[in-house]
């Protein structure tokens, strides 16, 4: 249900006019999520090739996401990517920055999501590294006028703007502002007390 030809930035308007038409809303327009960490960023390298489209996001508190897996006890951070029509390069990888002192639970994708625009490319691995949690999508590539399936990950963590990053075949990467996890500013006082105890410690 992608129709119409339109030059430019001008059909991502109609194919999302068009998916609201037909009953699809956005990821970041779930109810569910927390208001103040849902939204869309575009990005657009303005390289040549150039790389071009946004990603919807959404974070969800414990026990609030609405798709189809359960997650009490964690936050879920969820995320959408599309491909603008004018870009000329494929999306072949995602990824979110996270903490180093921060655990991710659960890295998948779930293509149930009631919020995701349809016909979505699934990435063909995810996986948390260090300090990021990685989504490939090089088997299947998200190409112009296509969207990937919303790809999430959970964390006892809640939520603050970072950075995340996606890649275009050899033009390298558009940085984004994202959601991820931070850790309690009670853990965080934890660990700097516990840093500012060791070095007391090495003084002496």
């Amino acid at each position: 249900m992608k129709s119409a030809i339109v030059v430019g930035r001008g059909l991502v308007l109609l194919v999302v006019l068009q998916f609201s038409a037909i009953g699809y809303s956005a990821l970041y327009e779930d109810p569910c999520a927390i208001t103040s960490m849902s939204g869309r960023v575009d990005f657009d390298n303005l390289g040549s090739p150039a790389l071009a489209g946004f990603v919807d996001y959404a974070v969800y508190a414990p026990g609030k996401y609405s798709g189809s897996m359960s997650f009490p006890d964690q936050f879920v951070y969820a995320y959408q990517l599309y491909c603008d029509p004018s870009s000329d390069v494929v999306i072949d990888f995602f990824s979110v920055g996270i903490r180093n002192d921060v655990a991710v639970g659960n890295v998948l994708y779930d293509d149930s999501n009631p919020y995701e625009l349809p016909g979505g490319i699934r990435p063909s691995a995810q996986f948390a590294l260090t300090e990021s949690v990685l989504y490939l999508f090089q088997l299947d590539s998200v190409a112009a006028n296509e969207c990937s399936d919303v790809v999430l990950f959970t964390s006892d963590a809640g939520p603050a703007m970072g950075a995340g990053a996606v890649s275009g075949g050899i033009t390298g990467g558009a940085i984004v502002e994202l959601p991820t996890p931070v850790p309690e500013p009670a853990t965080v006082l934890l660990v700097g007390l516990g840093s500012l105890l060791a070095v007391r410690r090495r003084r002496r």
